[in-house]
């Protein structure tokens, strides 16, 4: 996508370069900073529907920070500009950074994927999901997106994002096994040992946690059935991480490189790897 990438940076005027996609500070609304007129207002949602189409395609890293400011669309003041101009930066350092795919060797084909959560991140105390779903190596679809609905732990936001998250993965199984290919069953990887606990026996575990509606516990059929296997991975490993929070240094190097397959180039991309 060389030339969507160089008519965004082109049309933006952006020549100066960053290492991540955002700060630190992604999710903090400063309440004080000046809003945007309408005829910036209107700029700023042309350039994040502009990103928006790259990201999802080719830039899974800038995911997170693309879901935050487009729920800043209506409401854009002069900090989501700076920010919008840092997600700019990245993507020009970034500019000949490629997606890598690559397909396990073996068969039947096997789905893997990454679902995890960061609890109360936005202004209105709602959790964040991200989906990492790959065939091998690279990311074959990834989802950052914010929830709908307000939980009281982080347990009961990773079971909202692990609920939602497994659709996706079922949907690309079922692309699969529609073209006559085997599959086995689709393996997704979770870092809380509570949401684990809740989905092995399809109910709440304890007094805390009955508010939480049965609609969730979806998944627990599919793990019954063999459709579906949900493995604990430590926290330091989730992949999906990087589609939560605005991760910064070794953190976010490190997942970018697993989204984006950076084993599988043949050369150093120079300015654009730690």
């Amino acid at each position: 996508m060389k030339n969507q990438i160089d008519n965004l940076l082109e049309k933006t005027g952006m020549s100066a370069t960053a290492v991540s996609p955002s700060e630190a500070d992604l999710f903090t609304i400063d309440s004080s900073s000046q809003s945007l007129d309408e005829k910036r207002k209107e700029e700023f949602h042309s350039i994040i529907a502009s990103i928006s189409y790259i990201a999802k395609r080719i830039k899974p890293e800038c995911l997170v920070v693309t879901s935050m400011l487009a729920s800043r669309v209506h409401c854009a003041t002069e900090q989501d500009w700076c920010k919008l101009e840092r997600l700019l930066a990245y993507i020009n350092h970034t500019r000949d950074l490629p997606l890598c795919l690559e397909m396990n060797d073996s068969y039947p084909v096997k789905i893997s994927a990454s679902i995890d959560s960061s609890h109360a991140t936005h202004g209105d105390y709602r959790g964040h999901t991200g989906v990492y779903i790959t065939l091998g190596k690279g990311c074959v679809q990834a989802i950052s997106v914010k929830q709908t609905i307000n939980t009281k732990s982080s347990a009961e936001t990773e079971l909202v994002a692990v609920s939602d998250g497994a659709t996706p993965v079922i949907n690309v199984q079922n692309i699969i096994l529609s073209q006559g290919l085997q599959c086995e069953p689709a393996c997704i990887d979770q870092d809380n040992q509570s949401t684990l606990a809740m989905l092995s026996k399809g109910q709440a575990t304890g007094p805390t946690s009955r508010h939480i509606n049965i609609r969730y516990f979806w998944l627990t059929d599919k793990i019954a059935s063999g459709e579906v296997q949900v493995r604990y991975i430590e926290s330091g490993e989730m992949t999906a991480d990087a589609l939560t929070k605005p991760l910064q240094g070794h953190l976010f190097y490190k997942h970018r490189k697993t989204l984006l397959n950076m084993i599988a180039m043949t050369t150093s991309i120079e300015g654009c790897v730690e």
